[in-house]
């Protein structure tokens, strides 16, 4: 399965521009939002980043958010099967790419 990134500058976390349409589509004004507990700080290669690794009630999946020390937003495109498979999508991302895929 292949999933996108996308860049943006964001200052926000949690379903800022990537995750809006699928809050929109929830129909809750205030969607209930479960934070894995796999979402926090890494740092590797000395760049930090925070992970958010979330699910939107009423919706099936976990989404991956990664924000830079400069606001910077990496979203995926498409919602994971499992909280850990967004992990694990965020750390093949490391290995292969590095961490400044995150932050150029």
């Amino acid at each position: 399965m292949c999933f996108h990134r996308r860049h943006q500058e964001r200052h926000l976390f949690l379903g800022t521009d990537c995750g809006a349409a699928l809050i929109e589509t929830t129909m809750v004004e205030h969607p209930e939002i479960t934070i894995s507990m796999l979402s926090g700080y890494e740092t590797h290669d000395g760049l930090s980043v925070r992970v958010e690794i979330f699910q939107v009630s009423g919706t099936d999946g976990w989404w991956l958010e990664v924000i830079d020390t400069n606001g910077r937003l990496t979203c995926w495109d498409a919602p994971f099967a499992s909280e850990k498979d967004a992990y694990i999508e965020f750390c093949a991302t490391v290995v292969v790419e590095g961490m400044k895929e995150f932050t150029k």
